[in-house]
């Protein structure tokens, strides 16, 4: 994916690898988006994170493309820390209205209904 994103902008993505502490430091101090597309944080998985609160700073804005739960770890600190948080409930909602676009030939799709079903789906309804 990093791959994808640097071909149209240079040397914008910067893979971390969650075993090199130093390198993802270093990476935070230079950046204003992080990713987490890890699934740390997940169901089953919520006591951990992708990147230690203390290198966290209030300029990040963090993304989790978890959502359920809708608050990981990751995210709750983040917030603590002042950064602006989304979770990954939304791009699931899109990918999902976009995957029935294709399927039906185009045909609208009713993005509340699907938002309203996720959400209750979520819920345990």
């Amino acid at each position: 994916m990093s791959e994808d994103i640097n071909k149209f902008y240079p040397g914008v993505c910067v893979p971390v690898r969650a075993a090199d502490e130093a390198g993802i430091k270093k990476a935070l101090d230079e950046t204003d988006v992080i990713l987490n597309l890890s699934g740390l944080g997940m169901r089953g998985k919520e006591e951990y994170t992708c990147v230690d609160k203390s290198f966290l700073k209030p300029s990040h804005v963090c993304f989790d493309a978890t959502y359920n739960p809708a608050e990981t770890r990751f995210l709750k600190e983040a917030k603590e820390v002042g950064c602006m948080t989304i979770n990954g409930l939304g791009m699931s909602l899109y990918q999902g209205l976009r995957q029935i676009q294709l399927w039906t030939g185009g045909q609208a799709v009713p993005l509340d209904v699907m938002r309203q079903t996720l959400m209750d789906i979520l819920a345990g309804k």
